[in-house]
């Protein structure tokens, strides 16, 4: 499981694999993350929010949210600092820290979320038991990332939903499979983690047409403990 969750976010930003992922599935993720915008007035943590984009897309659709993120990248927080401030956004923040050690009391917040930041993290079960202990009881995480082990007709099928020439999606397929190959994290890496982790129940999903995932993880005092749940494969959503 390790090998691939210790890769750097400057080996992963450095070069084109960084702007295929950032051109091609930024937009479908934060469509997918806005279809699951959690209920108005929650206080919301995403964990990894790189430039801020999909928090600030929350804080505006939910000015009754309190909306945080964070990012261990200091250059990163800096941007969606200025990009709050040029927009306005008032009910939104963002501190540079570690997904190991959160700078929250503990019950701080409703909802967490984390995009295409698990891989990462050094230690990802330290990283979602300390959401947990940040989260108040009932409190939901939804993780959305990469599939490794996606099949090639789902690649294909993504790609034919993208707006672009035939060349470019040629070149798209190709480095879409090797950002997948080397990059991904495995459906039984995902269920290892979250067996291993302090939530409660947990639901995970292929997103249909796509190459990700979403991993739901609840804190719950009335469900069985993720390590409880049988880590069969991924289910279609």
């Amino acid at each position: 499981m390790a090998s691939h969750l210790r890769l750097s976010r400057r080996e992963f930003w450095g070069g084109q694999t960084s702007r295929i992922y950032d051109a091609v599935a930024g937009e479908r993720l934060a469509g997918w993350a806005h279809a699951r915008f959690p209920p108005e007035g929650s206080r919301i943590l995403d964990v990894g929010c790189g430039p801020g984009n999909w928090a600030l897309r929350a804080a505006r659709a939910l000015p009754g949210s309190l909306v945080a993120g964070v990012d261990f990248s200091l250059p990163m927080v800096q941007r969606a600092e200025a990009k709050r401030r040029r927009e306005g956004v008032l009910n939104c923040r963002f501190i540079a820290a570690d997904a190991r050690a959160l700078p929250f009391l503990a019950e701080s917040f409703d909802r967490a979320r984390s995009t295409a930041s698990l891989k990462f993290w050094p230690e990802p079960i330290q990283g979602l038991d300390e959401i947990h202990r940040i989260l108040a009881p009932g409190g939901k995480l939804l993780v959305i990332e990469a599939a490794r082990d996606t099949p090639p007709e789902e690649i294909r099928e993504f790609l034919r939903s993208i707006r672009v020439g035939p060349l470019a999606r040629s070149a798209g397929g190709w480095i879409l499979s090797r950002f997948l190959r080397h990059h991904g994290l495995r459906l039984d890496s995902v269920a290892e983690i979250a067996a291993r982790s302090r939530f409660r129940g947990g639901k995970a999903a292929l997103l249909p047409g796509s190459p990700f995932f979403s991993l739901e993880l609840s804190r719950s005092d009335d469900l069985p403990r993720a390590r409880e749940l049988a880590p069969g494969p991924l289910r279609r959503g």
